[in-house]
């Protein structure tokens, strides 16, 4: 039996990949919580404020991973800080940790595409921190270090398609960015992808995200058609252009059926309706 520890299981993301991974009986999973529950029962459950390290350290201790996944939000230096704690324990006692980081690593060039070669660059803070944890967490754990970076996350709950659902009057108006190109994913899509480079010990950094691209204003209307949202109040923003999209050189290392298009992400967010 293999502990797993999940920070950050009560988000989106965090909460498809508990689903995924119970499914699998030789993990023992635990999750960090802040304010929302996670899919587990209270006893494999513990609450914590990234602000605060004896959390950290005492949670560490009862749950004693071989295995950490981070999904953890809130402050970015809490959080660095909070990631060096867990990467220190892995690496006095042995494991692997999985960082989800974002496309946000490469917003500083929006010309073009990035593979997981490309060298990050953000003008941001938000990018500017997955960068530094990124490369914290490498230099202390080295290959038992994954970094998988992923682009605009949706799913069945998510708040972005609540918010396109809920888009049908001005005062709730979604903006779209018709000369903006993205690429997506959902909640589901990366658990699946994430239990996959689990259970054949795969390392390195890993692009979780469609296999195309797709004009961001073009995957909102398909969705809201889709949906039967046809009252949906869109507003075209023009400013905002380029390329704002990850794609991965490793899709070969995937069996077919975890191979992802855009249009895929649509069909999974409106199948059963």
């Amino acid at each position: 039996m293999k502990n797993v520890l999940i920070l950050g299981g009560s988000g989106l993301v965090g909460s498809a990949i508990i689903r995924e991974l119970s499914t699998d009986k030789r993990l023992c999973l635990f999750s960090t919580v802040y304010q929302r529950k996670a899919p587990l029962t209270a006893d494999r459950t513990f609450s914590l404020d990234v602000g605060q390290p004896d959390q950290i350290h005492s949670i560490l201790r009862q749950t004693q991973p071989q295995v950490i996944i981070s999904c953890l939000r809130g402050d970015l230096s809490s959080q660095l800080a909070a990631h060096t704690i867990a990467a220190e324990y892995l690496n006095e006692n042995g494991g692997v940790l999985y960082f989800f980081s974002t496309a946000n690593v490469f917003d500083r060039d929006m010309i073009r595409a990035h593979r997981e070669s490309d060298q990050p660059d953000s003008c941001t803070d938000y990018g500017r921190y997955k960068i530094a944890c990124e490369q914290k967490l490498t230099a202390l754990l080295r290959e038992r270090t994954c970094i998988i970076r992923i682009p605009q996350v949706w799913g069945k709950n998510s708040p972005r398609l609540n918010q396109l659902k809920n888009a049908t009057a001005p005062e709730h108006r979604v903006v779209v960015y018709p000369r903006l190109s993205i690429s997506t994913i959902t909640d589901t899509m990366i658990a699946k992808k994430l239990a996959y480079v689990m259970e054949h010990n795969l390392c390195g950094i890993f692009h979780f995200s469609a296999v195309d691209s797709i004009r961001y204003d073009t995957f909102y209307r398909e969705l809201a058609a889709k949906l039967a949202v046809d009252e949906a109040v869109l507003e075209e923003n023009t400013e905002e252009a380029g390329d704002f999209v990850l794609l991965s050189e490793r899709e070969a290392e995937f069996p077919k059926p975890l191979s992802f298009s855009n249009r895929d992400v649509i069909r999974e967010l409106t199948d059963g309706i």
